[in-house]
């Protein structure tokens, strides 16, 4: 099923901000509830709100120099929150658009739901999107702020999402436990009569790989994908993912690779907290006539306020300037009962001759 996000006005994001009318305020430094879908957010102590209604559930500015808006909407089971950025990115991305280019993008996070979060600029401002959906309602946040103090004002933006707290309802319950070894199960928790697995492939990327039937698949970019559990369990909070990355100073493969991995640890201790390299070493990818050493690690971390643990493997492509960075990752809890599967989309892994590709595009990396 497609999701159209009618609730969005196709105006410029600057004019959503301004011409809010006034309505009946939080106090600066309490919390907000909304009375009907249930979710909370706090209230910066220097900003003052307005609740417009429609498709804004709540304004803030800040008297520091920056913005949030907050609407929320029914989620749209089936619908991935790549489609709903890409809906938002149509409203508002494009030459005469609010947006005028897009920074990045990747998939992190929210109080424990998968997130999209987008980076964009225009006219001097600089945006953030995060977009999220739970099991009854969906949420997109949007920060603005002048691109030079953008950095600066970014930790505050980042404290309102810490403390957000969606509704009780949107929170998938765990599942109960599951042997690695257990036979595939559908959704409904029965044994499997059909195929257990879907394909993906594409010559561009130059690899295939195999998934669950019952996992979702999601494209934050076009350099990478990323397969995650069905809403309702707890491989919800499991993700794989395989990204191209082509470093701008890397004339090799192989040195692609390297700087991948050099960049990794920076990555991770700019990003998240507690963070622990439980090991590292050297990875034989062989299937036909392919042949790539590559390297491993696993490593453990703390990202808004939960542990998760993350294997990686980092080959470099046979030809050009591309590395792959596959990743599998999962809260600390539940990362043994998903592995198993992890390592059969690993064995499934394809990697195709994709001689003649010039379309190398650096992706961000990170936790």
């Amino acid at each position: 099923m497609k999701f159209v996000w009618r609730s969005l006005r196709a105006v410029s994001l600057v004019m959503v901000i301004a011409i809010l009318p006034a309505g009946a305020q939080t106090p600066p430094g309490e919390t907000f509830k909304h009375p009907e879908r249930g979710y909370s957010l706090p209230i910066p102590a220097d900003a003052r709100t307005r609740h417009p209604g429609g498709n804004v559930d709540i304004a803030i500015d800040s008297d520091k120099g920056f913005g949030v808006i907050l609407q929320s909407a029914d989620a749209r089971p089936g619908t991935s929150i790549s489609e709903m950025a890409a809906t938002l990115e149509a409203a508002y991305l494009g030459p005469e658009k609010a947006w005028r280019s897009k920074v990045r993008q990747d998939i992190t996070l929210l109080s424990g739901l998968v997130a999209f979060n987008g980076y964009y600029d225009g006219n001097g401002a600089r945006y953030r999107v995060v977009i999220t959906r739970g099991q009854v309602n969906s949420y997109t946040f949007i920060f603005r702020a002048r691109e030079k103090f953008f950095a600066g004002f970014e930790a505050e933006f980042d404290k309102i999402l810490q403390e957000f707290q969606p509704a009780p309802a949107d929170i998938p319950a765990p599942s109960a436990p599951t042997s690695p070894d257990s036979p595939a199960k559908s959704a409904s928790g029965d044994s499997q009569d059909g195929p257990t697995v879907r394909k993906f492939g594409e010559w561009r990327l130059g690899y295939s790989i195999e998934y669950d039937i019952d996992w979702i698949f999601e494209r934050p970019s076009p350099e990478a994908i990323m397969f995650s559990g069905a809403e309702g369990t707890d491989a919800y909070f499991a993700t794989v993912s395989v990204q191209n990355v082509a470093p701008p100073k890397a004339d090799t493969s192989a040195q692609a690779a390297s700087m991948i991995m050099d960049d990794i640890r920076v990555q991770f201790e700019k990003e998240a907290a507690d963070v622990v390299f439980e090991g590292e070493g050297p990875y034989i990818y062989r299937k036909d006539e392919v042949f790539i050493l590559g390297r491993e690690f696993t490593v453990s971390y703390s990202d808004n306020q939960r542990r998760f643990k993350q294997w990686s493997l980092v080959l470099p492509r046979p030809e050009g300037r591309v590395a792959y960075l596959w990743s599998y990752r999962a809260p600390i809890e539940s990362f043994m009962r998903h592995l198993s599967l992890a390592r059969t989309m690993v064995k499934s892994w394809t990697i195709m001759d994709r001689k003649g590709e010039t379309d190398e595009k650096p992706v961000r990396i990170g936790p």
